[in-house]
Parts: structure tokens; sequence; C-alpha cells
């Protein structure tokens, strides 16, 4: 068999279901090299291992620890590839997703790392008030990685020698692992690069608890980062309520957005995710809970 050129890593957790349709995806793939698929199963009560044993080039591992970029991590150390690819579960990755990605490091020699565009899409034709939010302000690939410095996970083409001169995720943040990551190799002088043609499409948060979920662990990962004196913890309430004044009519526009009444429901939502910004930072701080997935 033909060396190993890339190396898929996903982590999951009961996505069972989603999983099915990402690997369905990723053997649609149009590369010509050879690659491999590791599932890492984080704890999952569903049969993940049912699932990854259908598809050929899918590999099971188990990791106990909690954690993503625990799960990630584990992947990253069986991986055989000199290129490794990040994607969640529940996301489908467009079928020349692996070519480009491949393509665009092999091009670009100067590249550590590329993170690829991600398209969120709803549930029907008609997004509720919740999957509009996210489509509008969910994944904003380009901006992430030039204004902010780091990409995702959902969508990273990594070099394997990056790892091992950056070394691995943080596996004590259970969220802004990549951004941590990401933004070490950057102060290291690596190079971050952005693809819009690497595409991967995530279906858009539909629902409150999905939302709160979502924001409730990206809160907790903030707060796992910072040093969160007092000071610290105005100062982030600060800054998201002020974003709300921020907010510019141009941001809503989208596909959907062609309402009033959707544009004010955006501006709901926006503070609902501050509103649970602020909870969470405060009930940390109090020791009420800890940061985690859920």
């Amino acid at each position: 068999m033909d060396k190993i050129v890339i190396s898929v890593i996903i982590p999951v957790y009961n996505d069972s279901k989603r999983l099915k349709n990402c690997l369905e995806a990723l053997e649609e793939q149009t590369i010509s090299e050879n690659f491999e698929i590791l599932v890492v199963d984080n704890g999952s009560e569903e049969d993940i291992y049912k699932i990854v044993q259908k598809f050929e080039r899918a590999k099971y591992y188990n990791e106990k620890k909690v954690g993503s970029y625990t799960a990630r991590n584990c992947g990253i150390e069986h991986s055989s590839g000199d290129i490794l690819a990040f994607t969640d579960a529940d996301c489908i990755p467009e079928q020349g997703w692996l070519k480009t990605g491949i393509d665009f490091l092999r091009n670009n020699p100067n590249c550590d790392a590329v993170g690829g565009e991600i398209s969120l899409f709803p549930k029907t034709n008609s997004p509720n008030a919740f999957e509009l939010y996210d489509i509008t302000f969910g994944f904003r690939q380009e901006n992430s990685i030039y204004k902010h410095g780091y990409s995702v996970t959902a969508n990273l083409f990594v070099r394997g020698t990056a790892f091992k001169e950056i070394g691995l995720f943080n596996e004590e943040l259970k969220s802004g692992g990549d951004a941590e990551w990401c933004q070490r190799l950057i102060s290291k002088g690596g190079n971050l690069c952005y693809l819009s043609s690497a595409r991967i499409k995530h279906p858009a948060l539909h629902s409150f608890q999905s939302f709160k979920r979502k924001y409730r662990r990206i809160a907790g990962g903030r707060f796992q980062k910072d040093i969160f004196d007092f000071y610290t913890l105005c100062r982030a309430s600060y800054h998201h309520l002020l974003s709300l004044i921020n907010l510019r009519g141009d941001s809503f526009q989208n596909e959907y957005t062609d309402s009033f009444y959707r544009k004010i429901s955006l501006f709901g939502i926006h503070v609902v995710k501050i509103s649970v910004y602020i909870v969470t930072y405060f009930k940390l701080y109090i020791g009420i809970g800890k940061p985690g997935r859920e």
C-alpha cells in the first residue's frame, strides 16, 4: 500500500449519526494519495466503534480523559501522515477538501498551517433565530485567521513538523485550544494561512440548548486561558456589552436576512449570547461549576 500522506483526525462525543455523514463525505474525496482517518472517541455512551468499522480508511481510538483537545492529541500521536487535517464529527467536507488543502501546503512551503472555509446551513430553507444568528456570526475563518491569528479545528490543515516544534494542543482547555495553539505557532515564527477553496459544511445551531452549551463552553475556555481577577471579569463583561453598541446593520447581511423582523431577531439572540457569557464568567469566578465541554 502507498505511504499515508495525510491523516484526518476527528474527535467525537455521542454524535454517531453525524459522524457517519462525515465519514461518508470523506470516502468521496477526490485526492489520489493514500490517507487515513483517525476517529477518537472521547467517552461516548453511543457505540462509535460500530460506525467506524464500516469505513475502510477509518481507525478507532478511545481517549477516556475528557476534552476534545485531549482527543485530538491522541489522534496526532497515532497518526502516520506528514500532514494532519482536523475536522469535527458534525462537519461535512466537500469532495475536494483534502486535495485542495494538501496542494496548497505543497505549493506554499512557508505556510505551516492553513484554515479553510466553514459554511453553516440550516435544517430547512427557513432558519429559526438561532440558526440565523449562527449562520451570520458562527465561523468567520478569514477574519479569525487574519485579524485574530487562529483557525478553528473544524477545518484546519497542519504540517506534522509544526507539532514537533510547537508542541501539542493544551489539554487543560475545554474550549479555545485551537486559538491558543495557533497563536503559539505564530509567536514562534510560524505562518498560518487562509484558504477559501478548502470547504467544510457545518450544521447551524438550531435550539436554545445547543446555543447555550456552545457559548458556555467558549466562556469557560476563555476563563481558563485568562487570569480572571475581578478587574478582568468586569473588563470582559464590558467588552461583550460594548459589542451590542458596535453591532452594525451591515453585520446582518446574508441570504436569509431579508426582513426587518429577522434583523431584530439577530439582535435579540446577540443579547442572549452576551448574557450567557457574563453569567458563566460570574458563576466560574465565584466557584459555581467548572469549565467543561457541555
